[in-house]
């Protein structure tokens, strides 16, 4: 088995690197292109990075621990505070949807929560994978960035053609723009604004109504 490590193309998930490791019964047969340092060095990187359930499972695993406690040494409050140790929650329910009737996104990139992308498409299940995997945009390419997750979209387009899709997304973009320019750099300030593009949209086109759909919440 071949795998290029390089700072133009690698893996960008533990999982990759466990299959990448798992595939063969004897390293020889493991070949990876590449320069030598830099290869164990994100192999090392991916395998040690937590996700957002690292911080969530050793928070409940140090409230069960029966670890005695020294003669004066006060006791760890048993209290879960949910939001400090995952701020970020899916919502009940959302699955990206795997139709073809049209979509406008809203991306976040899950190293980096601060990078956005909104985009248009038809199907966003499938367009979701060709941004993590290198070839949905040239603003989703940098692999320091991926994988990308869908914070929001908007559905309820079967009657928009593209160029209609695209005027959207561009309204969103603009909302973000001005927010930033403001001084506003907090994503849900950023989900808010398509929020209000399809408030507006629905007030005056009552009888063909969109839906805004939030994938997460964010404490």
């Amino acid at each position: 088995m071949a795998v290029e490590i390089t700072e133009e193309y690698s893996p960008w998930e533990k999982g990759q690197i466990v299959v990448l490791l798992s595939r063969t019964t004897t390293s020889k047969n493991t070949i990876i292109v590449g320069e030598k340092n830099y290869a164990i060095n994100k192999m090392w990187e991916l395998i040690t990075i937590g996700n957002p359930w690292t911080k969530y499972t050793n928070h409940v695993l140090s409230l069960i621990s029966n670890t005695s406690v020294n003669e004066g040494q006060q006791h760890t409050s048993s209290m879960f505070d949910y939001a400090s140790v995952c701020p970020f929650r899916l919502n009940d329910g959302n699955i990206i949807p795997t139709d073809t009737t049209g979509f406008i996104y809203c991306l976040v990139s899950t190293k980096y929560t601060n990078n956005i992308y909104i985009g248009e498409t038809k199907c966003l299940s499938q367009r979701l994978i060709q941004h993590n995997n290198g070839s949905g945009s040239h603003g989703t390419q940098d692999i320091r960035y991926r994988p990308w997750a869908v914070i929001a979209y908007i559905c309820g387009l079967s009657h928009f053609t593209k160029i209609e899709r695209m005027s959207l997304e561009r309204k969103w973009k603009i909302s973000v723009q001005q927010l930033q320019q403001q001084g506003q750099y907090d994503v849900p300030s950023w989900i808010d604004a398509g929020s209000q593009i399809v408030h507006q949209y629905n007030l005056m086109n009552r009888d063909m109504n969109i839906r805004f759909v939030r994938c997460i919440s964010i404490n």
